[in-house]
């Protein structure tokens, strides 16, 4: 009977000491912070911008990126400025047209709408979009957190696409928004192109939209 007390005495001091290490190890684990969830995007996007000797801005307290891509098609010796952002919720790249529309000319405004609408109904990654408030346009891309961060592949579409789009639809709202050129002549003519690859890249200080 004494045999038998203290084996049950030891077994009991046993799992008292491990449930204290348990409880121990589970306290500082889970009193260890973890990693913001879009660091690891952040790291998957620079990432990818290296891999491709990519120029960039990075500010590292507001979560953005940015540069300037050359265009290989359209007519804009200065290239588009890109935004990249990133947050808990995901990532949004946009691509800058260097031009804007006089929205206050009805055949202007009513022929970069036709056009904005015609590329977008074709498209099958992002869009276009203006301000309707001073005519800023802009190309979009945007992937939102569910299981995983996006693949290095992905995010070479995500990335570069905005840019791209502006090569190859650049000329197009040119033509129309400085020369009331007609929008479904224009449209047929820039979707005809084959994809312009991507640019050369820079670091570029521009006034961030929005």
């Amino acid at each position: 009977m004494k045999r038998l007390l203290l084996v049950c005495l030891i077994l009991a001091l046993a799992l008292s000491m491990g449930g204290c290490a348990m409880l121990e190890q589970f306290t500082s684990s889970s009193s260890t912070p973890s990693e913001p969830k879009f660091a690891s995007l952040e790291k998957a996007l620079l990432g990818y911008l290296d891999s491709q000797n990519y120029k960039y801005h990075h500010d590292e307290e507001k979560d953005y990126i940015y540069f300037n891509m050359t265009m290989q098609t359209a007519d804009f010796p200065d290239g588009c400025d890109v935004y990249l952002s990133y947050d808990e919720e995901g990532f949004l790249a946009e691509a800058f047209l260097p031009l804007q529309p006089d929205l206050t000319d009805a055949k202007v405004a009513a022929g970069v709408n036709e056009l904005m609408t015609r590329a977008n109904y074709a498209l099958n990654l992002g869009k276009f979009q203006m301000n309707y408030e001073d005519g800023e346009i802009s190309y979009m891309t945007s992937a939102k957190y569910f299981e995983r961060i996006p693949s290095q592949q992905e995010l070479e579409w995500l990335v570069d696409i905005p840019s791209l789009m502006i090569d190859k639809y650049g000329n197009a709202f040119k033509h129309v928004i400085e020369d009331g050129a007609d929008p479904v002549k224009e449209f047929e003519a820039a979707d005809a192109q084959e994809q312009p690859e991507p640019g050369l890249t820079m670091p570029k200080d521009f006034v961030l939209p929005r």
